[in-house]
């Protein structure tokens, strides 16, 4: 019962004091970031080693429901004009050094990245694919807006589970989880 209390205790302060948890944010967001980031670099390792051990079931389900569908249906995810969709999974290749990107969307690439991927700083914020960037330029980045398609929400996490897995893209490339509903 304690802990129910304090969990309401504490969701009710948070409503109280939600402007002032903002502009806290604001004001500290280049400190919050470094210490973020300086505790990844430090904790790398454990991270690894949590994320293998937690993501990787959820993961492997993901990726034999989806290699499964399309050893039975090789088009089932590809877009058919005047198909009804619920989201698409996009790519982002580095040509060069055939690193990927895997990413969802619900609204559509244009509007995810009204400015263009590379100028939008809300989203590509990944340390290597700027220097990568920097290295080789934007010629050298093949993106493909609609990859695949899904029809549902699992569908799409699916998807992204798998393609994250078929490019190695977690491993040996810009993704920074194994897929989105894997990395809560």
């Amino acid at each position: 019962k304690w802990r129910e209390r304090r969990k309401e205790y504490g969701k009710k302060w948070r409503e109280e004091n939600k402007e002032y948890g903002k502009k806290w944010r604001e004001e500290n967001e280049e400190q919050r970031k470094e210490y973020s980031r300086k505790w990844r670099e430090e904790n790398e390792e454990q991270i690894k080693e949590y994320r293998k051990k937690y993501w990787k079931e959820s993961c492997d389900e993901a990726i034999t429901r989806i290699k499964t569908i399309v050893e039975q249906d090789p088009t089932r995810y590809d877009y058919k004009v005047g198909e009804e969709i619920y989201g698409i999974i996009y790519l982002v290749h580095c040509k060069p050094i055939n690193k990927y990107y895997v990413g969802q969307t619900t609204v559509g690439f244009d509007n995810r990245y009204p400015r263009g991927f590379f100028n939008d700083d809300g989203h590509r914020t990944k340390d290597d694919l700027k220097e990568d960037l920097e290295k080789y330029g934007e010629d050298s980045f093949e993106i493909t807006e609609i990859f695949k398609v899904a029809h549902n929400k699992e569908e799409l996490d699916d998807l992204e589970v798998y393609y994250i897995d078929y490019f190695n893209s977690y491993y040996n490339g810009y993704n920074e989880t194994r897929g989105n509903h894997h990395a809560k």
